[in-house]
């Protein structure tokens, strides 16, 4: 039995035999790791050319700012003119911008202001190398491989969560933010090469047609189905009032009531690994109803929320987070494959744009709205409801009969 676990295990993880979905994947991984090198890099030059927390803020505002200007623009952009090229460009322009921000700290010329700017091409940059990888991994691997594909991406962008800070903070410990992200700058590059080396064969549609008709063309295909605009109306519901709550309060619980910053960490820890397992889960399971199982998971991570709320335990608040982060991983994995299978590869990039950004449209207003819902009803009662209405958005999807009803696909439509 043992033995039969370990071939199916193996058999999974012989997608990256590939070659271009091998290079896709290396390329991804190039890029998460980088991306982690940004987020603390950028935070701590921030703070030592102003002093100031809110210059933290701006800076990455400027940068999901730009991001979710530009999502529909760049996935309308990697439909017409082919999403491999739109991607090596995005690494370019991110690549450059990193290499600028790494040379204005390193010589002692950077101020505010070149962080803000050059955070917002990069956020532009990325919103048009994400659609377009979500409508590249389709050509690299069959339709009954999509999974374990996107489990694999999903797993290694977890570890790249996990080990990226470690690293950035070891360079800029004994080194400098600049050098940082000069590393994230060199992981643009390499991500660049290792996309160019692909060879897929990639059909670039002759659109005779308007941007704006492409653009359009591209909501049709989104609000058609019923499965896909309520599965981002309840991702979307779901970042607001569960995500953005837990990790605002998170840390005011921690600090005030289950033992502070080494509590946090522990919680934040098991969340990570509890996504590794999401998706080793995910390369194993292929639900036949996928977005039942996947909706399902992601209710997973309404018990640490509660448990969070009560100010239970550390143990136990950690346990449900573990359980939390595998659910996530798991809905992300399936969704994200059912998506590729049930689009058509022509109008893919579009609607991955379409899903991007309403899914995230309103994780900024949870940010902003639970501070102050925490002051007029308290932390723990702030995070009870937001559990509440998790549950109640993932009872009410899946109560509708085109979500229930749909099937998982071996392949994708003509």
């Amino acid at each position: 039995m043992q033995q039969g676990l370990l071939r199916r295990a193996g058999k999974r993880w012989s997608v990256l035999g590939v070659r271009d979905f091998r290079l896709l994947y290396l390329a991804g991984a190039a890029s998460w790791f980088g991306d982690e090198f940004f987020v603390l890099a950028v935070a701590f030059a921030a703070l030592d050319l102003t002093g100031s927390v809110s210059a933290v803020g701006t800076v990455f505002a400027a940068e999901f700012a730009v991001l979710g200007a530009c999502l529909l623009v760049g996935g309308t952009v990697a439909d017409r003119v082919g999403r491999r090229r739109v991607m090596i460009l995005a690494d370019v322009a991110r690549a450059s911008t990193q290499a600028i921000v790494a040379f204005l700290l390193l010589s002692g010329q950077a101020e505010l202001w070149h962080l803000v700017a050059l955070a917002g091409i990069r956020g532009g940059a990325s919103a048009f190398f994400d659609p377009a990888s979500t409508g590249l991994v389709p050509l690299t691997v069959s339709g009954e491989r999509l999974q374990e594909a996107n489990a694999l991406r999903g797993m290694t962008r977890s570890v790249c969560v996990i080990a990226g800070p470690v690293g950035a903070g070891l360079i800029v410990t004994f080194a400098s933010s600049g050098a940082a992200i000069a590393v994230d700058a060199a992981s643009f590059v390499l991500s660049a090469l290792l996309l160019a080396a692909m060879r897929v064969h990639e059909p670039v549609l002759e659109v005779a047609e308007s941007f704006m008709r492409s653009l359009a063309g591209g909501w049709k295909e989104f609000r058609s189905r019923t499965w896909l605009w309520a599965g981002v109306a309840q991702a979307s519901l779901f970042h607001m009032v569960a995500l953005a709550p837990f990790l605002t309060l998170g840390i005011v619980i921690a600090r005030d009531e289950i033992g502070g910053p080494a509590a946090w960490s522990l919680v934040l820890a098991a969340f990570g690994a509890g996504t590794l397992l999401g998706g080793l889960v995910a390369l194993q399971l292929r639900p036949r109803r996928p977005l039942v199982g996947a909706l399902a998971a992601s209710a997973l991570y309404a018990p640490q929320m509660i448990l969070l709320g009560l100010a239970a335990p550390v143990p136990l608040i950690a346990l449900a987070a573990l359980a939390g982060g595998a659910g996530v991983a798991f809905w992300s994995t399936v969704w994200e494959t059912t998506l590729q299978q049930q689009v058509p590869l022509e109008s893919l990039s579009r609607v991955a744009a379409y899903d991007w950004l309403g899914s995230l449209a309103f994780l900024p207003l949870g940010f902003a709205l639970a501070g102050p819902a925490a002051g007029l009803f308290g932390a723990g009662e702030t995070l009870w409801f937001g559990a509440l209405l998790l549950l109640a958005s993932v009872a009410i999807v899946l109560a509708l009969p085109g979500v229930r009803s749909l099937r998982a696909l071996d392949e994708r439509p003509a």
